[in-house]
């Protein structure tokens, strides 16, 4: 029940360059991943999800004890709408805060590393196989530089596609050896790396289709003793990530099966955006919408390979399905959108696993896989496309040092998506530029009059202008939009505490920690307030709230208060 492998080329065998024998491979990998992506160590935060996941929830993430509570909560940890239950991805930021605190240089380091790991799996991959090591070592330095995959490395948001790869590939790897070998460790392995995948990310689940298609076309049988245990073993593990999920997502959004069939059918034809950036990547963007984007590289890819299986010889038919089956099925769940009335964007790190499929079929259509180690002219095509995809990937890859860079190329690219022009508002905001962040915001305004937190960055604006009328308004359309958007009402209870309406303050205050009770800056305020009233008993306590909860605030309020109350004790 082994897999058929693709003829073997005895002389390739014999005449395998030293560089490419033992671990030298991996070392030259590593080399390369270094010159292509460790001055990603000094990037920042981009603000799309890094700052939700390591600064807003820094209180959960800095604590090694909530390893097991990660399987408990949304990766987002405090949200009203739950869907992404990843709790792996959790594990490693906790690993990650455990050495780094909130510096994003370990983020970016372990996002390396991991993309390191992978290119070296995707090597070993290549020879289970059983292509030649040339060719596969190849294929692991295109999986290495390419400029595609620059996002799921350079932004941390991405380490859960990197993460989702490393763990089916270490599946497929041992799943492999377990059918040529028969070994139950390998089995027991590649059954830990599905579910390590499986609390990844939910694309794992298709894995389980993966193996029907190994069966059935690979081996031409299903119906073994040992696929039905394997089957069995798979359906265990779903049903105890289901369970486990259900349990964690107090509020999920729920998909109807049209729901997902609508969804799938309106945002496939962005697959030719994704096939345009595995061999032609010239049109990157760290956020595009199918609007304002085109596909006409996905279609000359298109072309380009159907070229290339009709003039290809020695091809296995069964690995370039198996390769188109690998690159559709691992894509197909990015075009599930959890709401269909926002635009969809199509971000190239969900490209990261499917592209693995592309180079098989690469590896049979275009006869890849034949090439030896010597000096010719496609020996030195190759090698002129790696550098090319090097230099692009390292010129691309500074679109993610920070908020500005990233929100900026957001825009130019997508300038008719309303969260581009949001989020390059609030990056301008952050640097002090009002007029240019008020500027976004009216225009995304334009585009979505609904658009979330916009009406409440508008009053901040108008706030510190001194406009507290404009900023009231603003504050309390958002409210209106969202009534359960906690800084709205953190942010209109500091207008009111300007205008010295300090009761209206007070209970918004109190709304937001009832909102969001890791709200600390709302019990700091609060604790202000009343040591203004000498209600020193209301102010500890609010301090005491928001340090059970492993909150952060000020020391000098904190010595104020303490300092009040033992004074008041003394004079009993």
């Amino acid at each position: 029940m082994a897999l058929k492998k693709p003829m073997k080329n005895k002389s390739q065998e014999n005449n395998t360059p030293s560089f490419l024998k033992g671990f030298r491979p991996h070392i030259i990998i590593l080399i390369i991943t270094a010159i292509i992506y460790s001055h990603t160590l000094g990037f920042k935060f981009t603000y799309l999800d890094d700052n939700k996941l390591i600064l807003d929830n820094f209180h959960f993430i800095s604590r090694i004890s909530n390893i097991i509570e990660a399987f408990k909560h949304d990766v987002f940890i405090d949200t009203t709408n739950n869907a992404y239950y990843r709790p792996i991805m959790t594990i490693s930021l906790i690993l990650d805060a455990y050495l780094g605190g909130t510096s994003p240089l370990f983020y970016h380091l372990t996002n390396i590393i991991i993309h390191y790991l992978c290119s070296c799996l995707v090597f070993i991959f290549l020879l289970k196989l059983g292509y030649q090591r040339f060719p596969s070592f190849i294929s692991s330095l295109f999986f290495t530089v390419h400029p595609a995959l620059c996002q799921a490395v350079s932004w941390i948001g991405g380490r859960n596609d990197t993460l989702l790869a490393f763990f089916i590939l270490l599946s497929i790897i041992t799943l492999i050896s377990y059918l040529n070998t028969r070994k139950t460790t390998k089995l027991l392995i590649h059954l830990l790396t599905f579910t390590l995948a499986i609390f990844t990310k939910e694309t794992a689940l298709v894995f389980f289709f993966l193996y029907i298609f190994i069966s059935i076309i690979m081996h031409k049988k299903i119906f073994e003793r040992q696929n039905i245990s394997i089957f069995t073993s798979y359906l265990i593990i779903i049903l105890l990530w289901y369970f486990m999920r259900k349990n964690a997502l107090s509020n999920p959004l729920n998909y109807t099966s049209k729901d997902i069939i609508n969804s799938i059918i309106n945002n496939f034809p962005a697959i030719l955006l994704y096939i345009g950036k595995t061999l032609l990547p010239f049109n990157l963007s760290v956020l595009p919408i199918l609007s304002d984007n085109t596909l006409i590289w996905g279609y000359i890819v298109v072309v380009i390979s159907i070229f290339l299986v009709s003039f290809s010889k020695n091809k296995n038919s069964l690995y370039m399905i198996f390769g188109i089956f690998w690159f559709i099925i691992f894509l197909l769940p990015a075009f599930i959108r959890p709401n269909s009335n926002l635009p969809a964007d199509f971000i190239e790190h969900r490209i990261y696993l499917p592209i693995i499929g592309f180079i098989i079929f690469l590896l049979e259509a275009g006869n890849i896989k034949n090439i030896e180690f010597k000096i010719n002219f496609l020996n030195i095509a190759i090698l002129a496309i790696l550098f090319l995809f090097s230099i692009i990937n390292i010129s691309y890859s500074y679109n993610f040092k920070d908020g500005i860079s990233f929100w900026e190329n957001a825009q130019r690219h997508s300038p008719s998506y309303p969260l581009a022009r949001r989020n390059l508002g609030a990056m301008y905001y952050l640097r002090g530029e009002l007029d240019k962040a008020e500027k976004e915001y009216l225009e995304c305004l334009k585009l979505n009059p609904t658009e979330p937190m916009v009406h409440n960055n508008l009053g901040l604006i108008y706030m510190n202008r001194g406009e507290f009328k404009k900023a009231e308004e603003e504050f309390l359309m958002e409210l209106k939009y969202y009534p359960n958007y906690d800084t709205a009402y953190y942010n209109l209870a500091l207008l009111y505490l300007r205008q010295s309406k300090t009761n209206e303050a007070v209970n918004l205050f109190k709304k937001t920690i009832e909102i969001n009770p890791y709200y600390f800056d709302a019990y700091e305020k609060l604790s202000l307030i009343f040591y203004t009233l000498n209600d020193f008993k209301q102010s500890k306590f609010y301090i005491d709230e928001a340090l059970k909860r492993n909150g952060k605030i000020n020391p000098e309020i904190i010595k104020m208060v303490e300092q009040s109350i033992h004074h008041i004790e003394r004079k009993k």
